[in-house]
């Protein structure tokens, strides 16, 4: 106990007083997507998202919008008192009510456990759960644990009335804490460990925590905070406040501690600093604050009784407010002493900050004691020998020299006070810069240029710059000397002047506008950075520097905030800072990249610099803010990021497993959610298509992708977050699909589809080379046939011919030649049936050959006329029939030929040998042939006949040579029969 009252009595002595201080929060209401601003509960899931209990609901939080469940979604009850994600099972929350027990939520879907069947035992204040995944739920009547699917009283007779305060500690077990004494759980069915406490009269514990890493944390409404380390209480803070409402843990190792007086932020528990700072109201605290946590990012979030939400975006930006603060151009309302100081002009006089121990800034107001009454001071600076030098509004201008005083700040010796008259006009300065020679320069207002003042020497005139006597401008709002001893000065409207070293007092200036390259000619700022590059800042073209006589523009293509730039501070890292009308950022210079700390944006900022620790400032209407940006971290955290929706064609598609669609659904929309709740709203996207490009294309805002008419193929679709740091997601979001392609483009159709083409190429070929085989073969036989038919025909003229002739030179027409019976007009009988006969056959083989003819209806036609004219002169009868679909038959031209010859040549026998009273002709369809029959009554053929001559022989084959049969049948005085049969295509 004794060294427990030293240790209070230590940490008692670090506890400093609040400060001015502002802390920067984001405030988050209704209007915002809260379901209400009356705030009970929060947490911070393992993928990132911020869960928040309302008295209307439960709403998430991903750092770009609001998403809200109620009691119509499925939950208990809308008063949400608190809310813990399962370690065992992340993403499943349990979630605490005010009267409806408690509610499991999984996949969108909410599951209500009722804990008895008392409404007091359904008040749930605290849930926890243990190492082996139970749940364990603290309510108004007791403690409830979840036994395989329903939550059960927990020693009911040992732990009763209110349980508002349950903790997983670090070493697994819970924590359930009663008025004097702390249960430490590991099992249900065993009894738990107690661990006693040593509390005063009426002191209660109010709310606790565990960082994990062997500390629990137990506040009490007697104003102490209870340290335990190994299941005992080792350190004792006091924060003189009861009604704590939270403890929350930094990553950093931090404590924040919000009680009834304010919020307490506790440092360097871990090597035993203990360093603790109290903020109050006017230090910018939410009212109300009720409950607490820290996301996976770093930052603070506060739920309010009644104001809503709120965020603490960035400890290590401090802002002291100051009043009224004059803007003065040049960079010239504040600036640095050696000590590292800051200096601040403000309405109640000179404001001097100092650094603490801790980090923090303390403040004190030097009021102008020697010019009480007169007007506050306008701009400051400081010579080489640490004086500090003030220009007031009423145009004086004073010198003080510094000296250390009581506290840890200075104290300021007048040593020169001149006023307007003699020297230089009775005007406003706009500001004052000592140079290296120890020569005031002095800007007057009212366009009356530049007076310089030699201070070793009464404060007489050197020189008087004004524009009838060679100042190019005015109005000089801007002044840089270089490392040269060069001075360069910045006009209001007419650009950029240089009076070269040891000309300062009687040289030309130089002028530099437009045609040097920059970009506009109202200058505001100018600096010389260490690499001895000179940087301008302009009213309305943003930056540039000079590079090789010529001036670079730099501008908001480059990532600059505002193309008006107020100020620019160089900084030995290498960066530089510019003060914008959009807030300040810095520019490596390395690389000429931007690096923009959210929270420095949004506001003008005038005046802006380093200490010499390497703290930033600027100063702007909310004050002055000092910015630790060595000891600000890069957001490194990698963005979760997820599929919230997948759609083809218009309809919701899986976003898990791989997915198939067929050919025409193949328009994508893909929607993600990346979480980030630092760079709200600033996250952006970037995608890559595994299967036709796997490069990643620039990111974008936009959080929405669209693939239009994307071919069939295998696609994986990757999507990750990128962060302001350039850090990104560690596991993109990956969709992904397969688009089938049609039934012609598939490999087996391909397959049998090459196939069929093979197959009709090499059947067309085959029928090709068959058909010229054909057209060769009615080209031999046309040959055949005029050298046969035609030309013994022929021939035969060609003798009788000569018969005839020499029967006409030997002048005996009508006498016949010697040996020969002939005469001459048989002879020419004989030419001309010989003629006939080669008309007729040629004209067969015509006929034959005509491809119009290629069906039996033409034959048949032509048959029937020629077997009338072939019996009708020999008076025989002649029968013809033609059986049911024979002329619809179609022939090749050979078989056409066949047939036809084969028919005339029998009704040529049956006219010519047969001596028959009677013949017929019959065509009938047998299958897949046709059967031709000629028949007649004669005097039929002998055994011998049959064998004579080549007519039979003829027809038998050219009917086998046409694919078909031949059959003779014959007997004397029986008559003849011809019977052939020829295959038909249809």
């Amino acid at each position: 106990m004794k060294r427990t009252s030293v240790l209070t009595a230590a940490l008692a002595l670090c506890l400093l007083t609040a400060r001015t201080q502002v802390l920067p929060f984001s405030r988050y209401t209704s209007r915002d997507g809260l379901l209400s601003n009356f705030l009970l509960a929060l947490a911070v899931d393992s993928g990132g998202l911020l869960w928040i209990g309302s008295n209307e609901g439960l709403t998430s939080y991903d750092g770009t919008s609001f998403r809200n469940y109620t009691v119509a979604d499925g939950l208990a009850l809308s008063r949400v008192t608190c809310i813990i994600e399962s370690r065992s099972q992340p993403g499943v929350l349990w979630v605490g009510t005010n009267g409806g027990g408690v509610s499991r939520f999984s996949g969108g879907r909410f599951q209500t456990f009722r804990l008895g069947r008392n409404p007091w035992t359904n008040i749930v204040e605290s849930i926890a759960e243990d190492g082996s995944g139970r749940v364990w739920a603290g309510t108004t009547r007791g403690v409830f644990v979840l036994v395989d699917t329903a939550f059960v009283p927990f020693r009911a007779e040992e732990i009763r009335g209110d349980i508002p305060t349950m903790l997983r500690a670090s070493d697994s077990t819970v924590w359930i804490v009663g008025s004097t004494s702390i249960h430490v759980c590991t099992n249900p069915k065993l009894p738990p460990r107690v661990l006693p406490l040593s509390l005063r009269k009426n002191e209660l514990i109010e709310t606790g925590c565990a960082d994990g890493k062997g500390i629990e944390w137990l506040a009490t409404s007697a104003g102490r905070v209870l340290l335990f380390e190994n299941e005992g209480v080792r350190r004792t803070l006091s924060t003189g406040s009861g009604g704590h409402s939270f403890i929350a843990l930094d990553k950093s190792g931090a404590v924040w501690i919000a009680a009834a007086q304010g919020l307490f932020l506790v440092e360097g528990v871990r090597d035993g600093r203990m360093n603790m700072v109290h903020y109050a109201g006017k230090n910018g605290l939410p009212p109300g604050m009720i409950a607490g946590t820290v996301d996976s990012e770093g930052d603070l979030w506060i739920a309010c009784s009644s104001s809503g939400l709120a965020k603490l975006t960035n400890r290590n930006i401090r802002t002291y407010p100051v009043g009224v603060i004059p803007f003065a151009p040049n960079n010239a309302t504040a600036a640095v002493d050696s000590g590292g100081h800051i200096w601040l002009c403000t309405e109640r006089g000179i404001g001097e900050f100092r650094e603490d121990s801790t980090g923090g800034w303390r403040k004190l107001i030097h009021p102008n004691e020697t010019r009480k009454g007169e007007a506050a001071p306008w701009t400051v600076t400081f010579d080489r020998q640490n004086h500090l030098w003030v220009s007031l509004r009423d145009g004086s201008i004073s010198e003080f020299a510094i000296k250390p005083g009581a506290g840890g700040f200075s104290s300021l010796t007048p040593l020169v006070h001149i006023r307007p008259g003699a020297q230089y006009p009775n005007a406003h300065p706009l500001f004052i810069r000592v140079d290296m020679e120890g020569l005031l320069w002095i800007s007057l207002d009212g366009n009356l240029g530049i007076r310089v003042l030699d201070p070793d020497n009464n404060f007489s005139l050197v020189r008087k710059l004004t524009v009838e006597n060679g100042l190019f401008d005015g109005s000089i709002r801007a002044f840089c000397e270089d490392r040269a001893g060069n001075i360069w000065l910045g006009g209001y409207s007419e650009g950029l002047g240089l009076i070269r070293a040891g000309e300062k007092r009687m040289g030309p200036v130089h002028r530099f506008g437009l045609a040097d390259g920059l970009p506009n000619t109202s200058i505001r700022a100018i600096i010389e950075t260490p690499d001895r590059r000179l940087w301008i800042g302009m009213r309305y073209g943003g930056l540039a520097y000079l590079s090789d006589s010529s001036f670079v523009p730099v501008s908001l293509k480059e990532g600059l905030l505002s193309t008006a730039v107020w100020c620019i501070a160089a900084s030995e890292q290498g960066s530089i800072w510019v003060g914008t009308q959009m807030g300040v950022q810095s520019l490596v210079r390395a690389t000429r990249v931007f690096q923009t700390v959210k929270e420095m944006t949004g506001s003008p900022v005038y005046g802006c610099g380093e200490t010499g620790s390497h703290k930033f400032w600027y100063v702007s209407e909310a004050g002055l803010s000092v910015y630790d940006f060595e000891h600000d971290a890069p957001n490194t955290i990698p963005p979760p990021i997820v599929v919230s929706q997948f759609q083809v064609n218009g309809r919701d598609k899986p976003t898990s497993g791989i997915l198939e669609i067929s050919s025409d659904e193949n328009n994508c929309t893909v929607e993600v959610a990346g979480v980030s709740l630092r760079e709200e709203g600033e996250l952006r996207y970037q995608y890559r298509l595994l299967g036709s490009n796997d490069n990643w294309q620039p990111p974008g805002k936009d959080r929405h992708f669209f693939f239009g008419a994307l071919a069939p193929g295998s696609y994986a679709l990757e999507i990750r977050a990128v962060k302001n740091s350039g850090v990104v997601s560690a596991h993109p979001a990956t969709i992904r699909f397969v688009i089938v392609p049609p039934i012609w483009r598939r490999p087996w159709f391909v397959a049998a589809f090459s196939i069929l083409l093979l197959t009709t190429i090499v059947i067309a070929v085959r029928l090709r080379l068959q058909r010229l085989l054909e057209i060769e073969r009615i080209r031999s036989r046309i040959a055949t046939d005029l050298h046969d038919d035609i030309g013994s025909g022929l021939t035969r003229i060609a003798i009788l011919s000569d018969v005839v002739r020499r029967q006409v030179s030997a002048g005996e027409e009508g006498s016949s030649l010697p040996g020969d019976g002939t005469t001459v007009k048989e002879s020419l009988e004989k030419v001309s049936e010989t003629a006939r006969e080669l008309i007729e056959n040629m004209s067969d083989v015509v006929w034959s050959i005509d491809p119009t003819h290629d069906s039996l209806e033409r034959l048949v036609q032509r048959l029937r006329s020629f077997a009338y004219e072939m019996c009708e002169g020999r008076n025989i009868r002649l029968y013809f029939d033609v059986g049911e679909g024979v002329g619809e038959i179609r022939m090749s031209s050979e078989g056409m030929r066949s047939l036809l010859l084969l028919s005339k040549e029998a009704l040529t026998n049956v006219a010519r040998h047969s001596r028959a009273s009677a013949a017929s002709i019959s065509f009938h369809r047998t299958g897949s042939s046709l059967a031709v029959v000629v028949s007649d009554n004669g005097v039929g053929l002998s055994a011998e006949k049959k064998n004579e001559g080549n007519g039979l022989a003829n027809m038998r084959k050219r009917t086998e040579e046409a694919g078909g049969t031949f059959r003779l049948s014959s007997h004397v005085h029986e008559g003849t029969r011809v019977e052939a049969t020829f295959p038909v295509r249809g």
